[in-house]
């Protein structure tokens, strides 16, 4: 009886959870937009953690701060949520342009010939705007640090900044 139960139970949840059309460019991007946009950083770092719904359609996979010699953190900062912010926005403007921007997209989710264009979501304004909410969220952690670190977090935060705009793809 109890086997039964657990199948009717899981049936009946499937059947009244909310649908999510993952297959919808517009829903997809809406969601990065709000998560890369309007959403506080704190807020942003708790979703990623355990995404649900849309957000499972969503790339979470981050390298942190790829800065060879610095890394994430340092005494006067700690990037690690503002990386993990960005590099979100990169792999998911990619993978938009990747899942929805062949003029007939098979049912695997790739290009007839393989391949994948920049262009509809994976475009240098984007990239710009993608870069200037960096900036903001690492400007934001360094005002969040003692007054004697802030200098030295702006200036980290000026060459990190940099660094992408120089070296963030096209």
């Amino acid at each position: 009886m109890g086997a039964i139960l657990a199948i009717f139970v899981a049936v009946a949840s499937s059947l009244t959870a909310p649908s999510v059309a993952v297959n919808d460019p517009a829903i997809t991007a809406g969601r990065v937009e709000v998560l890369m946009f309007r959403t506080p950083l704190t807020s942003f770092v708790a979703t990623s953690r355990t995404p649900r719904g849309v957000d499972m359609a969503l790339v979470w996979t981050t390298d942190q701060c790829s800065a060879p010699f610095v890394g994430s953190t340092g005494r006067s900062f700690d990037f690690t949520a503002a990386c993990l912010r960005h590099d979100f926005g990169y792999r998911n403007y990619k993978m938009l342009d990747q899942r929805f921007n062949c003029p007939q997209r098979p049912t695997n989710g790739t290009c007839a010939d393989g391949t994948w264009s920049y262009g509809r979501w994976w475009k240098a304004s984007n990239r710009a705007r993608l870069d200037t909410q960096f900036k903001k969220d690492l400007f934001g952690h360094c005002a969040s640090r003692p007054a004697w670190d802030r200098p030295t977090c702006r200036a980290w935060a000026t060459t990190f900044h940099a660094a992408v705009r120089a070296f963030g793809g096209p």
